[in-house]
């Protein structure tokens, strides 16, 4: 039976510290890369939410075109944080653009939220 991934939404700096578990997390997009080549490179970006920023990589390029997901968007990514190479990234299983004014309270009280239901 098919089961959905769980995403709990949490802050970039807490994303950090706990490994290959799903996560959502809020950000603005400091910086973009996006790769035209036709080899299967990612899309990477770098997300900030005042308490950390974090590489991000994202293998639907098509998606980042069709979107016009660009420097300066509010972004929710959904995925799991990783080490490749040494580096610490946000591996996006999807990503999605915020364009409502005050998710940024709405998100902050959604992490606390999550926070306290954990044991």
């Amino acid at each position: 039976m098919y089961k959905p991934k769980l995403y709990k939404p949490v802050f970039i700096k807490d994303a950090i510290t706990n490994m290959d578990q799903n996560f959502s997390c809020y950000g603005t997009i400091l910086t973009l890369h996006c790769s035209n080549s036709p080899r299967q490179k990612p899309t990477i970006l770098t997300i900030d939410d005042g308490t950390g920023s974090l590489p991000a990589v994202y293998f639907d390029v098509q998606q980042v075109v069709t979107n016009n997901i660009d420097v300066g968007c509010d972004v929710i990514v959904y995925g799991h944080v990783q080490v490749y190479r040494q580096d610490i990234q946000f591996k996006c299983d999807r990503i999605k653009i915020v364009k409502e004014p005050d998710i940024q309270t709405l998100w902050i009280n959604q992490v606390l939220l999550a926070k306290n239901k954990d044991p």
